[in-house]
């Protein structure tokens, strides 16, 4: 899935002259409740950072939790429309909205 748009608090994050450039999550297969994903984010300045870690979805399959091999978790509640992947956070006090597409 590739970003179509990445929020924090409403300010965009994504677009070639700013923050973040691409993002790109490959959820691996479900497993039960849990799998695997890698995360490549490319910042303007910086380059790529690759996250690989696990996911896991809760009971309602509201929720994700993606936990990286090195790192907290984030918990997102997530929505699925055809192909668009909408993910909303609230870690301490910053909301953070981003909107992947299908490649």
């Amino acid at each position: 899935m590739g970003t179509s748009s990445w929020t924090e608090d409403d300010e965009q994050f994504f677009g070639d002259t700013i923050f973040i450039t691409s993002s790109t999550l490959e959820f691996k297969k479900l497993e039960g409740m849990q799998g695997d994903v890698d995360w490549t984010i490319s910042y303007t300045l910086g380059g790529d950072i690759n996250i690989f870690g696990s996911y896991a979805v809760n009971a309602s399959c509201d929720t994700v939790t993606i936990t990286p091999k090195s790192g907290a978790s984030t918990s997102y509640a997530f929505n699925i429309d055809g192909d668009k992947l909408t993910l909303d956070s609230h870690d301490f006090v910053i909301h953070v909205h981003q909107e992947y597409t299908r490649l």
